[in-house]
């Protein structure tokens, strides 16, 4: 090139390309601030929707945590049910049991004692080896021991008969108040699942309408 020479003018083609691109980097522009030219010409509310959107999902994944959460509280109260229903028909089995042995060792007391008399009524009395005294009653002597611990026996017996059936009825009201209450408490859980397939429904329709309205655009 000559030193103080212009160069020489641009193209007609390279003006037209340079005002073509410089439109288009424009309209890209627009785009990102307003959204698709048809979508603003229609009065369609971009940031509305996109807000909409969004506002759905947030409200979704905070149903989705409280639903999380009330599955775990759930979880805590049937274990917490089952470890109070084991532990108390634990000690009921205990409690069962222990009145079992005191009813046996009593019987067993009592086989001895008459064990120990019947002994005594069969070696008879040897009057060489008594004194006089042996031949006189006392006002103090009980003559009717046996025929007491005979009856003291049967009351026991009836006693421990009667304690047991009350235990049993005892324990069959307490399964039937458990029962009721679970019955209860599935029933809640039922309601609260329908009540979130209700909203599961209605959000999916939401959601549908808006992308039959975006299909349409």
């Amino acid at each position: 090139m000559v030193v103080g020479t212009m160069p020489p003018p641009a193209a007609p083609e390279d003006k037209e390309e340079l005002r073509i691109e410089a439109r288009r980097q424009r309209e890209i522009e627009r785009t990102k601030k307003l959204g698709p030219g048809r979508l603003r010409s229609i009065g369609a509310d971009i940031a509305g929707v996109k807000n909409q959107i969004e506002e759905r999902q947030r409200q979704d994944a905070v149903d989705l945590e409280a639903k999380r959460v009330s599955e775990e509280e759930d979880a805590v109260i049937r274990r917490y049910l089952l470890q109070v229903e084991s532990e108390d028909a634990l000690a009921k089995r205990r409690e069962l049991l222990t009145l079992r042995n005191d009813w046996d060792l009593q019987i067993a007391e009592l086989r001895q004692a008459r064990a120990r008399d019947a002994a005594n009524r069969t070696l008879g009395i040897d009057p060489d080896t008594c004194a006089q005294g042996a031949a006189q009653k006392f006002d103090g002597e009980d003559a009717a021991r046996l025929e007491r611990i005979r009856l003291q026996a049967m009351q026991m017996k009836q006693w421990s008969i009667q304690k047991m059936a009350e235990e049993a009825q005892r324990k069959a009201n307490e399964n039937a108040d458990m029962a009721a209450y679970m019955a209860q408490l599935f029933e809640v859980e039922r309601l609260m699942e329908e009540l979130h397939l209700g909203n599961e429904r209605e959000r999916a329709a939401a959601t549908a309408e808006i992308s039959r309205f975006n299909q349409r655009l």
